[in-house]
């Protein structure tokens, strides 16, 4: 079914595909209100009807819109007092090339070099991440803990430009001597 577009109605059922008719002779700029759910930039189109293209078609090619960056966050607690955790180490392994497989340290202080800019002890958040899907595991619990945590997510344009919370990820003590 055709869709109100201001005056005109788009005459293109395709999605993302539009064609607008019986344009009066003039100058037009055509720009895009809103981008696509997941994705950035405004894409508009300059152009004129008139004697050289009227009773044709002008086609103004594509406009492109980029895909949002997601980003991910989680902490590490006591399972007993539910206390920031620091020390623990992880590896997040998502869509290759760019993110094959890379290991993250809690980044403890300002500025964050690593893939964690978080700089509170026992949290940690990564950003930039392309869509795809994700798997984050623990390589080295904090210093007198068990670990093995491991989780996934996926970045799409339901969640992209957003921060997907994981949440608390508990960790108990080692068992004493």
């Amino acid at each position: 079914a055709p869709c109100a577009v201001g005056a005109f109605l788009d005459q293109n059922p395709i999605a993302g595909q539009f064609k607008l008719m019986d344009l009066p002779w003039g100058d037009y700029t055509l720009t895009e209100s809103k981008p696509p759910v997941g994705y950035s930039g405004v894409g508009y189109f300059e152009f004129t009807i008139d004697v050289s293209n009227g009773g044709t078609t002008v086609d103004l090619g594509d406009a492109t819109n980029s895909t949002l960056p997601g980003a991910v966050s989680w902490s590490k607690v006591d399972s007993v007092n539910g206390e920031l955790l620091s020390g623990s180490e992880w590896k997040i392994v998502g869509p290759a090339p760019s993110l094959a497989e890379v290991a993250i340290i809690d980044c403890t202080s300002t500025p964050c070099l690593g893939p964690d800019v978080d700089p509170i002890s026992g949290q940690f958040e990564l950003e930039e991440l392309e869509w795809g899907s994700y798997t984050v595991t623990e390589t080295k619990a904090p210093p007198g803990y068990i670990g093995g945590v491991e989780f996934t997510f996926t970045v799409d344009a339901l969640n992209a430009g957003t921060v997907i919370d994981k949440g608390d990820f508990e960790n108990e003590q080692q068992p004493g001597v």
